[in-house]
């Protein structure tokens, strides 16, 4: 590995073979699933700064850049935890300014990226007129939700005790 290779933050490293095939599909949509440790964090994050228009990298130094670069405004990336999601967008921002996209480093808080819950909540929202719910949705505490679940339990076994 050259010495440039190892002054990169983590996540723009020279990408493997199989990170570099990942990275370079069309795919429009693309799961990543993998064991703890196994690179995923940085393919997804190398992943969107080619489709943002970045330079990425493989181990034979190889230079890649999208053809037709994308906005971060049409990128949806969705982890499960809120931790993850930090971890992506710190990451994520990192490699932007490294890759030459230092403008859009300023932007990643407001990209879709997080949580599958904070996702849908955003969706939920966005589009609540057109679904006929009211705009002020939010997501309960863990403490609401069982309440509510709570709630509607009983409501089931009054109805069901009520019917036969």
């Amino acid at each position: 590995m050259t010495r440039d290779a190892l002054s990169l933050p983590a996540e723009l490293k020279p990408l493997t073979i199989a990170q570099r095939d990942v990275v370079l599909s069309d795919d429009a949509r693309l799961l990543v699933g993998a064991g703890a440790g196994s690179g995923k964090t940085s393919t997804v994050v190398q992943k969107l700064c080619y489709m943002l228009g970045g330079v990425v990298r493989d181990v034979n130094g190889v230079e890649y850049r999208h053809p037709a670069p994308i906005a971060l405004s049409d990128i949806a990336a969705i982890t499960f935890t809120n931790e993850a999601a930090a971890d992506l967008k710190r990451k994520l921002r990192h490699a932007l300014v490294a890759c030459g996209l230092r403008r859009l480093a300023v932007d990643v808080d407001a990209a879709r990226i997080g949580t599958i819950h904070g996702f849908c909540g955003d969706l939920l929202r966005e589009f609540a007129l057109r679904a006929g719910m009211p705009p002020a949705l939010r997501v309960l505490s863990e403490g609401e939700a069982a309440v509510l679940a709570h709630d509607c339990a009983r409501g089931a076994v009054q109805r069901a005790a009520e019917q036969g």
